[in-house]
């Protein structure tokens, strides 16, 4: 590893390890797995844009830790404590960060791409701008995070909850957010394109200037969302609940709808006259069989 790096207030023990890490994974790794049990404490720790690619900091305390345009990929901090740790700019490229603790980290622009974050809890952090492409976030904590034009292609987010998360702009297409809970999150002008949004739940969320196209929406729950401006082609509605939603100006002439309840929503300016009927609308959910 070529970069230096720097503890803050370390005490000896946590200078020991800092001297094992810096030396390298070919030392630090099998270090750790012939001290499994040892509990590995860098809280506060700056690490100064070092590289820890491979590193297994797996159950690590890093809470508080400056690890800011650090190379990370690959690295194995499953378990690990990242509470308000700075990550800002970090290569997380295909990282295992599975049941991690990342409660208001800073994750601006970081690279999570391929990233597992299973179980993971993100409440809180900040992810403006961060590529989280084709990354696992199943079961992952969101609540109140910040994905402001966070790019989620492909991203697979089962059952994740980001109630009132902000997702202004975010490029969600093709994603897996099925069973999802999206309850009062801001979506305005997102990209959810080709989303399997089967059982999701947007109550209370803002939509306006989304793009919902080709998206699977059967059985979600959009109760008192609001999807003025929205782009509808070929969105598929069955078993929608649309109740008390503001649908005021949408355009429904090129989305597939069947059996959507609509009861106590607002449709001034509505246009449903010349909606697809549900045999058109077959071949999409075939796709997210």
């Amino acid at each position: 590893m070529s970069a230096q790096f720097e503890p803050c207030e370390a005490g000896d023990g946590e200078s020991d390890l800092l001297s094992i890490l810096v030396s390298g994974v070919d030392v630090w790794n099998p270090w750790r797995r012939r001290n499994r049990g040892l509990a590995i404490d860098l809280s506060g720790t700056d690490f100064g844009e070092g590289d820890l690619q491979g590193a297994d900091l797996s159950g690590a305390n890093l809470r508080w830790s400056y690890l800011g345009r650090t190379n990370l990929s690959g690295a194995n901090l499953r378990g690990a404590d990242l509470d308000e740790a700075i990550l800002c700019h970090t290569n997380l490229k295909e990282a295992d960060l599975r049941e991690a603790n990342l409660k208001r980290v800073d994750l601006e622009e970081a690279d999570l791409r391929g990233a597992k974050l299973g179980g993971a809890d993100l409440s809180g952090a900040y992810l403006r701008l961060a590529n989280l492409r084709e990354a696992v976030l199943s079961g992952a904590i969101l609540v109140a995070s910040n994905l402001t034009g966070a790019i989620l292609i492909g991203a697979d987010l089962f059952e994740a909850n980001l109630s009132a998360a902000s997702a202004r702009y975010a490029k969600l297409n093709s994603t897996r957010l099925r069973g999802a809970k999206l309850i009062e999150a801001d979506l305005y002008g997102a990209d959810i394109n080709r989303a399997d949004l089967r059982g999701t739940n947007f109550t209370g969320a803002n939509l306006r200037e989304a793009s919902l196209e080709t998206s699977f929406l059967e059985g979600a729950d959009l109760t008192g969302a609001d999807l003025r401006g929205v782009s509808l082609f070929g969105t598929r509605f069955e078993k929608t609940i649309l109740s008390r939603a503001n649908l005021n100006g949408v355009d429904f002439r090129d989305a597939k709808i069947d059996s959507v309840d609509l009861g106590g929503a607002d449709l001034r300016g509505t246009n449903l006259a010349e909606t697809a009927s549900q045999a058109d609308s077959h071949g999409l959910a075939n796709e997210w069989a």
